[in-house]
């Protein structure tokens, strides 16, 4: 039995703050100009040695992941602080001056709030705050309270539609948002606001119309095309997305995050070699665009003739990120793929200690457990396919494919009470028909919308009780 690789392997990874860079609109990234179109891999990140590179991915001779990481403690420590303020870059594309704020000043700011309750900076930056932590229901109440103080200020109208939408309100943000919509048709930042509550409501058509008068509004935004274009993706239209970053890469050819969203919308019209082209020209201009590996490692099946090429990028990647769960899942994923399809000869052994490292860093990581459960399943471990797999659903419950191939192997076990549980699991999720052809969805099928609904991390602050 064929498997085609579903949409649970594809999922948009939620430690990176991805939506950050879909959205952002105030973020300078790096410029150059180089070509990618061969398979040589990119200039080492310092004048450090460089790893060396095997068919299979890197060679090292230290740490018990067989990697030599070639950059100290601290650097790796200001990757990661470099990797959360992605958070911060996606509200300031849609909150002019964000603020950025720490837990710490909760109670400095509430004391502000309480002393002057119709203060409306105080009530803004409070509302701001809790926005910013993902704690949107307290975000608007205070929103709430600086509109009505001060209803012409479109800095706190941005911020109130983005924590009802981030609150599930969509039709609450919809109303807020219809007339000033209907008044303001230079407002860019409004309309895209608009068509992602209509998306998040199920009103594509009327999301679509948003995203194109934003983009009509603010041709030459390249934060805006991004948003919009993705926006576009993910209510129905890749096509027209398509055409749009085609148009905006020819007039920006330096900009990282529209080659990006140019990439995925040629894997959504299935132009997937195209779409690794332009992916890798992405990662030339600016290589730390984190999300840009996530979309390589879903296409690493894509074509022989850039197998070598996404690999190795792929590999520099979790050199220069080496306590990232994302990445590793992603080179694991690669590697699973391409064997499929023989474009390298990865062990079993190897792709599980690349899933093994990323659990060691997030064992929350149920895509990983996932893809665990398929390498044993293959290898014909059904016991551990199982364990895998159990894991995977009791942390996404609604992933249908888990359920599935776990209906496989307890078939294959011969337990067919507990195979017949799990595939009623799977059609009560997937509906009935043919459940090999409900899996072979379309490659990354769901990862232009995850780039739009994904508006933040919650990381609420900690409280004593």
């Amino acid at each position: 039995m064929t498997f085609a690789v579903s949409n649970s392997l594809r999922r948009w990874p939620r430690t990176w703050h991805i939506a950050g860079i879909a959205l952002a609109t105030s973020v300078v990234f790096a410029q150059a100009s180089q070509d990618t179109t061969s398979q040589s891999p990119t200039p080492p990140r310092d004048s450090k040695q460089p790893p060396a590179f095997s068919a299979a991915g890197v060679q090292g001779s230290t740490s018990p992941s067989g990697y030599s990481t070639g950059i100290s403690r601290e650097e790796d420590s200001a990757v990661s602080e470099g990797v959360n303020t992605l958070r911060h870059e996606l509200l300031a594309g849609y909150v002019s001056n964000w603020p950025e704020q720490s837990c710490s000043r909760e109670s400095e700011l509430l004391k502000a709030t309480q002393a002057n309750p119709q203060g409306y900076d105080a009530n803004l930056s409070l509302g701001l705050f809790y926005l910013e932590h993902g704690e949107f229901s307290r975000s608007v109440l205070y929103l709430e309270s600086a509109r009505r103080l001060n209803p012409a200020d479109n800095r706190n109208l941005h911020a109130l539609a983005l924590a009802l939408v981030g609150d599930k309100k969509n039709h609450e943000a919809i109303d807020l948002l219809q007339a000033p919509s209907a008044t303001s048709d230079q407002d860019a930042v409004l309309l895209r606001l608009l068509g992602l509550a209509y998306q998040l409501a199920g009103d594509e058509g009327q999301a679509r119309d948003a995203y194109q008068r934003a983009i009509a509004v603010s041709p030459n935004d390249a934060g805006n095309l991004l948003s919009a274009g993705l926006g576009l993706i993910a209510s129905g239209a890749p096509q027209q997305a398509t055409e749009l970053f085609s148009s905006a890469t020819a007039k920006s050819p330096n900009d990282a995050k529209l080659w990006l969203g140019y990439g995925i919308g040629q894997d959504r019209i299935g132009r997937r070699s195209e779409a690794v082209r332009s992916l890798l020209r992405a990662i030339a201009i600016d290589r730390d665009l984190a999300p840009t590996y996530f979309f390589l490692a879903a296409l690493a099946d894509a074509s022989p003739e850039f197998a070598k090429a996404l690999r190795t990028h792929l590999a520099e990647f979790v050199v220069a990120h080496p306590s990232s769960a994302e990445a590793h899942y992603d080179y694991a994923l690669a590697l699973w793929l391409q064997g499929k399809k023989h474009f390298v000869d990865a062990s079993n052994a190897e792709i599980e200690s690349q899933l093994r490292i990323a659990l060691a860093a997030e064992s929350n990581l149920a895509k990983a457990h996932y893809l665990l459960g398929l390498v044993y399943s293959d290898a014909g471990d059904l016991p551990r396919a199982e364990s895998e797999l159990l894991q995977a659903i009791q942390l996404e419950p609604g992933n249908a494919e888990a359920h599935y191939r776990l209906a496989q192997d307890y078939n294959r076990d011969r337990n067919p009470q507990l195979a017949a549980a799990e595939m009623s699991q799977f059609l009560s999720l997937r509906g009935s028909g043919n459940p090999e052809e409900a899996i072979a969805a379309p490659n990354l099928q769901d990862a232009g919308g995850s780039l739009i609904t994904q508006l933040t991390m919650a990381s609420p602050c900690t409280r004593k009780p």
